[in-house]
């Protein structure tokens, strides 16, 4: 799942991902984000957030994430990244050059 206010950021992270064979869900602020992992039947295997959104920080949606009990389920426990905008450009750098060395070692 990626979180993130800025637009373009979700989506080059979307792109990357699925382009790569991930699911990806994503969301535009934390409220949205809450809402929206309520209703997945599947937990997602990594949570993006961005650390700094309005309305609900990133650290604030950890928190929900963590004590909202319907979250809290064993099978619910997700992992988070908190990302930052110079963060998340690095991120993806370092994603991209994962799946091509990856990629390399498929061949």
């Amino acid at each position: 799942m990626v979180i993130d206010d800025e637009p373009d950021l979700r989506e080059m992270l979307n792109i990357l991902l699925k382009s790569n064979g991930y699911n990806v869900v994503s969301a535009a602020n934390g409220k949205d984000a809450i809402k929206t992992l309520k209703k997945l039947d599947q937990k997602p295997d990594l949570v993006l957030v961005d650390m700094f959104m309005p309305e609900m920080s990133g650290r604030e949606v950890c928190e929900k994430i963590r004590n909202d009990g319907s979250l809290k389920e064993e099978e619910f426990n997700i992992d988070t990244i908190l990302l930052t905008g110079i963060i998340t450009v690095i991120i993806i750098i370092l994603i991209i050059i994962v799946i091509i060395i990856f990629k390399r070692k498929k061949q």
